[in-house]
């Protein structure tokens, strides 16, 4: 079976493709607000989180972002600016209006894993000790192929003082603000991750850590998938989950963040948390888009944020050296390309299925992202990114984006 996936766009008519799945991504609910408030230390923002206002209530925060979400009980969304001040804890407050992004959804061959020349990055390193987190819509942890390549969060294993299985006692045995958060965080359901809300993320963690079998390899088999889904049945989630995701992918340490969505549209939330992850040597890995578009002139995000921690990937074709017709490119914008057409991995639970998309040509790169930080444990993310960097000609990306190649494993362990 083979699917493509393309990028929506909520402000314009959908995209139409053969049998096209869909993934949108949205701001929150109209009536909630997202306030910055800069200025504020840990105490600060714990009164705020703990107030309640006569006008308007707090639904949720990110205290590592400064940032706490309101619901207002009225037609007049500013009325919690004002709730905040009062409180004497708080000398600035910013809303951040939310603005719409979307991410793409996609899904045969391996023919991508000799085109990136795998198999002579392989002696050096397969990726040990590394983790990758997966902001997507899940991760398959009963995947034959994957169960043995989850992360697993050491504070939420083993037994607790009582004798009862850390994973299932219903007590967050760590203290990070999750219960039972053995894989990862589930923030649709708000649960523990483990399972997938569709199939895209199954397809994305299966190429990048896969067990190798007979029927397909990940590019980094003995690195770890951290699971952090905000992407529901539908392909939807939300500016402060997706966020959500990104900080607590850096909090639990993983080293590379891989974000197989995006489209058009600022998002000044989703910006602060790749700053965070900047801040903490974290690289997020994104992809370029479905829409055949120069994104120097019309810009996607996350991928066209000026952070150095971001790597935009694009799509070459099964020819190993083409752009993909369907990808996005950029000459400033765009970092390298990467196999992303009829790529074969994996579906939730069990089996197998082919797709194409930018998405499916990201995990490659987060994938030798992953060979190359476990080759060089000391390197800075600056580093692990100038190895990307070493790219291997291909001719559809000259003039296409900043390197004008293609991702090659072997050159980014040996550059």
């Amino acid at each position: 079976m083979f699917t493509r996936g393309i990028i929506m766009s909520f402000s314009s008519k959908l995209a139409v493709g053969v049998l096209a799945c869909f993934c949108g991504y949205h701001s929150s609910a109209q009536a909630d607000q997202i306030y910055e408030l800069p200025k504020a230390d840990s105490k600060s923002l714990s009164a705020v989180a703990n107030s309640t206002f006569e006008m308007s209530e707090i639904v949720d925060s990110i205290p590592q972002l400064g940032v706490v979400v309101t619901r207002s009980k009225t037609a007049d969304g500013r009325a919690a600016a004002a709730g905040f001040r009062s409180l004497g804890e708080v000398s600035e407050v910013r809303l951040i209006a939310p603005k719409a992004v979307d991410p793409e959804k996609t899904p045969a061959t391996l023919w991508g894993l000799k085109a990136i020349h795998l198999a002579k990055a392989w002696p050096v390193s397969k990726g040990k000790g590394i983790v990758v987190a997966v902001s997507d819509t899940g991760v398959s942890s009963v995947h034959p192929d994957l169960a043995t390549q989850m992360w697993k969060n050491p504070g939420e294993t083993g037994v607790d003082s009582k004798g009862r299985d850390k994973a299932t006692n219903g007590v967050d045995d760590d203290g990070n603000g999750y219960t039972d958060d053995v894989y990862g965080w589930n923030f649709v359901t708000n649960k523990p991750s483990g399972s997938d809300n569709q199939l895209h993320g199954s397809h994305v963690a299966g190429t990048i850590a896969a067990l190798p079998t007979k029927n397909m390899t990940g590019v980094a088999p003995r690195a770890k998938i951290m699971d952090v889904s905000f992407l529901n049945s539908k392909g939807q989630g939300n500016d402060v989950n997706g966020a959500k995701t990104i900080v607590y992918a850096v909090d639990q340490g993983a080293k590379i963040i891989n974000c197989s969505w995006g489209g058009p549209g600022q998002n000044s939330l989703l910006k602060k948390a790749i700053a965070y992850a900047e801040s903490r040597g974290v690289l997020v890995i994104v992809a370029a888009g479905n829409d055949n578009v120069n994104n120097d002139k019309k810009p996607s995000y996350p991928n066209s944020y000026d952070f150095e921690n971001i790597i935009a990937v694009g799509a070459t074709s099964t020819d190993g050296g083409s752009r993909a017709d369907f990808s996005n490119y950029g000459r400033e914008s765009v970092e390298l390309a990467a196999p992303g057409d009829y790529i074969k991995s994996l579906q939730p639970k069990k089996g197998y299925i082919s797709y194409s998309g930018t998405s499916m040509a990201t995990p490659h790169v987060s994938g030798v992202a992953a060979l190359v930080w476990s080759a060089h444990p000391n390197y800075s993310y600056e580093q692990v990114k100038k190895a990307l960097m070493a790219t291997r000609a291909a001719s559809g990306w000259k003039g296409k984006s900043i390197t004008e190649g293609q991702l090659d494993a072997e050159l980014a362990l040996t550059h």
